[in-house]
């Protein structure tokens, strides 16, 4: 694994994990000057409740307010007075795979992650990820 990084991506999975993420993420991005890509994927429970306030028009996968979330993200790295290019990608569900899409080929991306069991785990088994876990 080289040491030079062209690329930053933090990758989130609930709000509550935002600063300390972020942080890390702005200060790597920034130390190797390289772009920030910020990754926020909500993953449905499979066995939830449903949700019995949900308009009829709302679709299944419409549930997180992915522009509420960009921009939580956005204010957040705005206080973090990141200066680095920066990008915001919100999904639905799948974590590993969108990780493994962005990284796709590239071994050069350091991906800061909140550690979570399964996806921090899964993520690691990857030989050529450079992974940080906060």
């Amino acid at each position: 694994m080289n040491n030079f990084s062209n690329k930053v991506l933090a990758v989130l999975n609930d709000i509550e994990a935002l600063d300390i993420v972020l942080t890390r993420a702005v200060s790597l991005s920034e130390e190797k000057k390289a772009i920030l890509e910020v990754l926020f994927v909500h993953e449905e429970k499979i066995f939830g409740l449903p949700d019995f306030f949900r308009f009829k028009e709302t679709s299944e996968k419409d549930v997180a307010d992915k522009d509420k979330i960009k921009k939580e993200i956005e204010s957040k790295l705005i206080a973090l007075g990141s200066k680095q290019k920066h990008i915001i990608l919100v999904k639905i569900d799948d974590t590993v795979d969108r990780v493994l899409e962005l990284t796709k080929g590239d071994e050069s991306i350091t991906v800061v992650v909140q550690n979570h069991d399964v996806i921090t785990k899964k993520l690691t088994q990857q030989e050529n990820l450079d992974i940080v876990s906060v």
